[in-house]
């Protein structure tokens, strides 16, 4: 097998890989691990090993061997050869949309992810590149995956037929399903701990979902890793690295009577572009838009949570906690409304949004009583 670097031909990728060397991006905690990837004689048996331990509906394919038994091309020597290729993956289907949608992608941006070990992307345009970048934490996905896996433990399964599984969103339901199923309880608890006590998700326990809740946590993830794509593209597509200002004209929302701070506006126009490219990409897939939309609402919701968990593990209650602002981003309170807002403007019809409306309530529930779950648990352990 061999690994070919972009950074030693392009200098774009160049610029990038020596700004990591610098560490201007920060510690590369999770650099032994990308580097252990690299290697096919260190990375495979562990692979192999996990495959073995794996569910069968949870199998890995081929494709994982396939990127070991031919070349492979990585942007920098501080690469994941995993991760590039699953973010290669997501941005591919950001870029038809965008494409689709009649989105001008001749200059869409490079892109990579970085071992900083952080839950976190970022669109730059660094001085020594011709290109802009568009980044993503090592463990960003990790934790989009994690947190779907969650809350999809959190749903009662109302039937089971064959491959097909239905789920129910209602309170009643919900309320009954966590009397006596603790585990999405445990899962959150333990996501959200590792993501704002240990600093790093890589801490938080790995496990494998059950069947019946596969298909599901599917749609969610998948949804929560497009958004982030396409809110990162949307900076750059907004023309918000640009040293001349050109800002991309969204009409989903008017701002015109809003005293809205710049840097916040930017980040609700890359939220809207973003839940655009999510919800047409997931639409291309078959769903619903009340589906293809949950992933976009969720990732929202995630951040909502931790946040509530870092004030409640200071305060000893969540009472008088508010989503707050920052000088360079919106409350996540506010950008959940925003895009609940946006979306409900581009629906396909009065039909599917009351029914889009009707589903969002009866997520807000499910995670409310979750959260009340939670928060009963903490005080037992504070006791």
């Amino acid at each position: 097998m061999k690994v070919e670097y972009l950074s030693e031909s392009n200098p774009d990728f160049k610029c990038l890989e020596d700004y990591l060397k610098s560490g201007l991006f920060g510690e590369l905690q999770d650099l032994n691990s990308y580097l252990a990837q690299v290697d096919p004689k260190i990375f495979m048996p562990i692979f192999e090993s996990l495959n073995k331990n794996t569910p069968n509906h949870l199998k890995s394919d081929s494709s994982v061997k396939d990127i070991y038994s031919k070349k492979i091309v990585l942007p920098t020597r501080f690469e994941s050869p995993l991760n590039y290729h699953l973010l290669q993956g997501k941005i591919q289907k950001i870029k038809n949309t965008a494409t689709q949608i009649g989105l001008d992608v001749s200059s869409f941006p490079h892109s990579s992810s970085i071992p900083t070990g952080l839950v976190n992307a970022r669109a730059l345009d660094l001085q020594c590149s011709n290109q802009k970048f568009i980044l993503f934490d090592s463990q960003l996905f990790t934790f989009c995956n994690l947190f779907a896996k969650c809350f999809s433990l959190l749903l009662p399964v109302k039937s089971v037929k064959g491959q097909s599984v239905a789920l129910s969103f209602k309170k009643a339901d919900a309320i009954e399903h966590l009397k006596t199923n603790i585990d999405g309880i445990t899962r959150l608890l333990d996501l959200m701990q590792s993501y704002c006590v240990e600093k790093t998700i890589s801490k938080a326990k790995q496990y494998f979902i059950q069947e019946k809740y596969e298909s599901i946590t599917e749609v969610l993830r998948s949804g929560m890793e497009l958004f982030v794509v396409g809110h990162e593209f949307g900076h750059v597509y907004s023309g918000h690295l640009n040293r001349i200002k050109k800002q991309a004209y969204l009409n989903c929302i008017d701002f015109s009577n809003q005293q809205i701070p710049e840097n916040h506006y930017k980040e609700h126009q890359a939220d809207i572009l973003g839940m655009i490219l999510t919800v047409e990409a997931q639409i291309n897939k078959g769903y619903d838009v009340y589906l293809a939309y949950s992933g976009v609402d969720l990732f929202m919701s995630s951040l909502d949570l931790v946040e509530k968990y870092s004030y409640f593990l200071v305060h000893k209650t969540d009472e008088g906690f508010k989503s707050s602002a920052s000088a360079t981003h919106p409350s996540i309170q506010t950008r959940k409304r925003l895009l609940r807002n946006a979306v409900m403007s581009i629906g396909s019809s009065n039909s599917s949004i009351d029914y889009l409306a009707k589903y969002l309530n009866e997520i807000d529930t499910i995670l409310d009583l979750a959260w009340s779950k939670c928060k009963s648990t903490l005080n037992k352990s504070i006791i």
